[in-house]
C-alpha cells in the first residue's frame, strides 16, 4: 500500500525534471520531503496507527495531535460513538457515570483491538445543542446533558462534541 500522508504534498508519482543531469539530486530531494512529511505524521499521530498495528500498540503506544489515542482489546461490542472506560484489566467496557475515559470512533466486536480516542473533537454523535455541555450518563456508553459526576464534554454543533473528560 502506498504511503499516506496528513497533507497534500503537491507532489506527482515521481519527480519530474527537464534537466536529466539534475534527476539524482531531485530524487534525493522529493523522498526527503516524503520522510519528513511521514516523520510528522508518525510523531502528531494525526494519521492514527495501522490497524494491523493495533495488536501490538500497548498503552505505551498513545500519540497525540488534536486527539489522542489508545488501542486495546475491547471486553464488549461497541458502536462507533460510545463512551467507553478504561477498565482495571486494561481492557475495553463501555462507561457509564463517572467512568468516562474516551469513545470508540468505529463499530468494535468483543474481543477485537479497537482504537480509543481519549481526547478531542468527537464527531460519530448526532443531535446534540452546541455549547451545550455534557456528561456521562448511567446509561452504558451514553452522553446526557443532565449533571452527573463527570463532566465529558461541550457540543460545538450538532454532530460534534469536543472531549475532554473531568
Amino acid at each position: 500500500m502506498a504511503q499516506q500522508y496528513s497533507l497534500d504534498l503537491g507532489l506527482d508519482i515521481v519527480p519530474i525534471s527537464k534537466d536529466p543531469e539534475n534527476m539524482g539530486d531531485m530524487y534525493r530531494l522529493y523522498n526527503a520531503v516524503k520522510l519528513v512529511a511521514g516523520a510528522l505524521d508518525l510523531y502528531t499521530g494525526s494519521l492514527g496507527a495501522n490497524a494491523e498495528d493495533w495488536s501490538i500498540a500497548d498503552t505505551t503506544y498513545v500519540r497525540s495531535q488534536n486527539i489522542s489515542r489508545i488501542y486495546r482489546i475491547f471486553d464488549i461490542a461497541v458502536t462507533a460513538g460510545q463512551i467507553v472506560t478504561i477498565k482495571s484489566t486494561g481492557n475495553i467496557g463501555l462507561a457509564t457515570t463517572g467512568l468516562a475515559h474516551g469513545w470508540s470512533p468505529i463499530p468494535v466486536a468483543a474481543g477485537q483491538y479497537g482504537e480509543v480516542r481519549l481526547f478531542g473533537l468527537h464527531t460519530s454523535v448526532s443531535g446534540l445543542t452546541p455549547g451545550t455541555w455534557y456528561y456521562s450518563s448511567a446509561t452504558a456508553g451514553a452522553i446526557t446533558t443532565t449533571v452527573t459526576a463527570q463532566k465529558v464534554g461541550f457540543a460545538v454543533s450538532a454532530t460534534a462534541l469536543f472531549f475532554n473528560p473531568s
